[in-house]
């Protein structure tokens, strides 16, 4: 695992742990929302992703989109998600948001 891999990873676990307000050990439909607002805040800030406003046009529209994240995530369909599901759809996620430099891609 490469040190990127790793800080990303403690980075995830972090928000995933804060989501988790009734400390059950996963997140629910109600508190989906703060764990995407907290992971992406950081990126927000240097401008990375898109804010809110940028990407929504209004409240309702974002929490469609994040029960929609939400359903993606539930692999169980339990109404719970848990870490290993949200650590493989956020990594998912990104990925899919980077560009892979040339050279790195044939590897």
């Amino acid at each position: 695992m490469s040190q990127s891999y790793a800080e990303l990873y403690a980075f995830l676990v972090s928000c995933f742990v804060r989501a988790d307000k009734d400390l059950n050990g996963t997140v629910d439909i109600e508190e989906i929302d703060g764990l995407i607002e907290e992971a992406a805040a950081m990126p927000r800030k240097y401008g990375f992703a898109p804010t809110n406003e940028e990407m929504y046009q209004n409240a309702e529209e974002r929490i469609a989109a994040r029960k929609k994240m939400f359903r993606e995530m539930d692999l169980e369909q339990d109404g719970e998600v848990t870490l290993d599901n949200w650590i493989a759809f956020a990594v998912k996620h990104i990925a899919g948001k980077v560009k892979i430099p040339q050279r790195l891609s044939k590897r």
